[in-house]
């Protein structure tokens, strides 16, 4: 019997994960305009950390300035991120329903990845502080796989190929609609959580995916199981 693999997602999907992102992308901001010069208001606090160093770069490249060192540049951008999800971990707690959700996926022979934006120190300590550490046998966070997060489909291949897993045989679970991108473009069956900050109209795009609502999670291991055509 081939494995079958379950991928989740962390923040908001694993755990209540508190982290302040306006005063983290603000940090970001001050840093990216002092750094390259850019124009004010060109970057705004409602865009994502990777947004914002896409429109850093879209700027400078229209501009024709020198070649700009972004790979010393994201490493700087980590670091200020990372103050904060460290003051999120103290504090994340579980999302009501997931221990029995991952009890059942165990019972059922199904593995277990995180597939997360935080670094891996991070969703590691999380995930020990939360006493799920021994659920999961893999986390690969965005320091695994450098610029090739999540939507990017590299983030989730790292994970097949280093369990051996084939696509037919794994899902991605998350609540923000880049995890259900990610798994489209991978290949593998989504499964969408809905919230307010994103309810199941973010998801309409998708096609043939299952969305639980995160008030609904005792409806979430059979949805898994069935992605992975596990009776």
């Amino acid at each position: 019997m081939n494995a079958k693999l379950a991928i989740f997602d962390m923040d908001g999907t694993l755990v209540h994960f508190s982290i302040d992102s306006k005063a983290a992308r603000s940090d970001v901001i001050k840093f990216l305009d002092a750094k390259l010069d850019l124009p004010a208001g060109l970057l705004e606090v409602g865009l994502t950390t990777t947004e914002l160093v896409g429109r850093a770069k879209d700027h400078l490249a229209r501009n024709n300035k020198e070649q700009t060192d972004w790979t010393r540049i994201q490493g700087e951008i980590f670091k200020i991120v990372e103050v904060y999800e460290d003051k999120a971990a103290e504090i994340s707690t579980p999302i009501d329903g997931i221990m029995d959700v991952l009890d059942d996926l165990r019972r059922a022979g199904i593995i277990a990845a995180v597939c997360t934006f935080n670094t891996t120190r991070n969703a590691d300590t999380v995930l020990a502080r939360n006493k799920m550490a021994d659920y999961f046998s893999l986390v690969v966070g965005r320091d695994l796989v450098a610029d090739k997060t999540k939507p990017d489909p590299f983030h989730g291949k790292y994970i097949l190929d280093t369990l051996g897993i084939e696509r037919e045989n794994a899902c991605m679970t998350g609540d923000h609609p880049f995890d259900i991108d990610m798994a489209v473009a991978l290949g593998i069956k989504g499964i969408a959580i809905s919230s307010t900050r994103h309810p199941p109209a973010d998801f309409a795009r998708f096609k043939d995916i299952a969305i639980v609502g995160d008030t609904e999670y005792r409806l979430l291991a059979r949805a898994i199981k069935d992605a992975l055509h596990v009776t």
